[in-house]
């Protein structure tokens, strides 16, 4: 999917983030504290599974860290996409549980509720075929726009 034109409005793209335990958190952190966006929404890829997967959690040693959006309401007029609780063992839980983590602290140290803290999510994106492609990328369009509104 190209990012050019399908995203909304103010959105800020990282591309390239390194397959990196180490290195794809600090990235994204980085640029979380640099441009302050108003939501997160973190991307990797999924070869085995054939739908759109919003991730509820990103689990750490001890704990797991849930999002604070609800995906039901973001899945509401999507056609290929599911709500998943397995973020998997690779860089990508990885990722997510420590932006969840930076977020859940800046949320701490700026005294707000984790009602009023940033809104992150984790999509995992499936292999895309000529019979998906379209579809995929509708139910991401739609994701993105409420999660941005």
């Amino acid at each position: 999917m190209s990012a050019a034109g399908q995203l909304p409005e103010r959105t800020i793209w990282l591309s390239q983030v390194p397959v990196s335990f180490a290195i794809a958190p600090i990235r994204v952190i980085n640029a979380m504290y640099r441009f302050r966006p108003r939501a997160v929404v973190c991307c990797g890829m999924a070869e085995k599974r054939a739908y759109l997967s919003l991730e509820q959690q990103g689990k750490g040693t001890d704990q797991n860290l849930q999002t604070c959006l609800n995906l039901a309401d973001l899945l509401m007029d999507t056609r290929l996409s599911k709500i998943s609780d397995d973020a998997g063992d690779y860089v990508c839980n990885t990722l997510y549980y420590r932006v969840l983590e930076a977020i859940q602290a800046q949320a701490i140290l700026h005294r707000r509720g984790s009602a009023n803290a940033t809104p992150c999510l984790f999509v995992h994106v499936p292999v895309l075929s000529a019979s998906t492609q379209a579809l995929i990328q509708s139910d991401m369009h739609s994701v993105l726009n409420k999660v941005s509104e």
